[in-house]
């Protein structure tokens, strides 16, 4: 089981990186949970220098991401295939007015303010093109806890909500940058930056209890890590510091059969959260394979889980589940 210490200030961080965008500036977003970032900024502040920004200091993939009306009123098509299902990916674009080859950093950026232009109509875009768009859940990072909703939410919160362009940042391989690459890109350029979890917590918090979307579904699947998930929680739509997190990886030798040491310890949060306990359990199995206690998310990714549960349910940071002494009922 896993419960981490989240970082307690996610309200500076997010704070910082909005005022970055009121005032025109990027930032870097983490997702905490694919240890991978992005740089992204609103729309409305790509100019050519920020674009080439972008290019240069990130190297990654342009995208675009748009509210899904305004991508359909462009008539900008789903791509068939996306890691999130058809509908997310859309078919890159430039634009036709302005542009050469539609590659440069300045035919990017003039592709990007075409796209939120109220006076833009669908001919005036040339497909396939050299930016990305792709649709935001309109649900915010509550809804879909990811890169492009979350910069979405901080350009909403800096009153610049047509839609936002981010690019990946990658390391001197050519690969996705970790943690470290990313703190040193952040560190290079000035960037504020904000992890997603944090991002959440933040928005939470700011929308309150009794937001529609504030409890997380009771099962999903997160494909690209390859994970099915279960949430059971007491103290939804609560706004806390802390709450108690436990993140279980399925066995089936013990959850199904019976035969494990770790069923024990589960039956007992079970346990708890019948007694009324506020909390959160999370059970975590592979989407192949067969579970066990061995085939649970790593130490880093069930802290970010657990953090983000609890961010998500009511804005709080996860910590250790109690011992049975010191269990109380909400």
């Amino acid at each position: 089981m896993t419960a981490p210490a989240g970082s307690r200030d996610s309200s500076t961080a997010f704070d910082e990186v909005v005022a970055a965008f009121r005032s025109g500036q990027p930032a870097m977003f983490v997702n905490e949970l694919r240890d991978l970032g992005v740089v992204g900024l609103p729309i409305a502040a790509a100019t050519p220098d920020a674009v080439n920004f972008l290019v240069t200091a990130c190297r990654g993939m342009v995208y675009a991401a748009l509210p899904e009306a305004r991508l359909a009123q462009l008539d900008i098509a789903p791509q068939p295939h996306s890691e999130r299902g058809p509908g997310h990916l859309h078919v890159p674009v430039d634009a036709l007015r302005g542009v050469t080859t539609g590659i440069s950093a300045a035919d990017r950026a003039r592709t990007l303010q075409a796209l939120i232009d109220s006076q833009t109509v669908p001919t005036d875009f040339r497909r396939p093109g050299h930016v990305v768009p792709m649709a935001l859940d309109p649900g915010g990072p509550l809804s879909r806890p990811g890169i492009a909703e979350t910069v979405q939410a901080a350009a909403e919160a800096a009153g610049q909500a047509a839609g936002v362009v981010f690019c990946g940042v990658l390391d001197a391989d050519g690969d996705m940058a970790g943690s470290d690459e990313l703190r040193a890109v952040a560190g290079a350029h000035g960037l504020p930056a904000v992890g997603v979890v944090e991002a959440v917590r933040a928005v939470r918090r700011r929308l309150g209890w009794d937001s529609a979307t504030s409890v997380m579904p009771g099962a999903f699947t997160v494909p690209h890590l390859g994970l099915r998930i279960h949430v059971r929680a007491n103290g939804t739509g609560m706004l806390r510091d802390d709450y108690p997190v436990a993140v279980v990886p399925v066995c089936v030798t013990g959850h199904v059969l019976g035969d494990c040491a770790c069923e024990a310890d589960t039956a007992r949060i079970r346990e708890d959260l019948d007694r009324g306990q506020v909390g959160a359990l999370v059970a975590v199995w592979p989407a192949h394979g067969i579970p066990t206690c061995t085939s649970g998310p790593s130490p880093a990714l069930g802290a970010a889980l657990a953090d983000l549960v609890a961010a998500h349910t009511c804005g709080a940071v996860a910590t250790e589940w109690p011992t049975r002494a010191a269990t109380t009922t909400a």
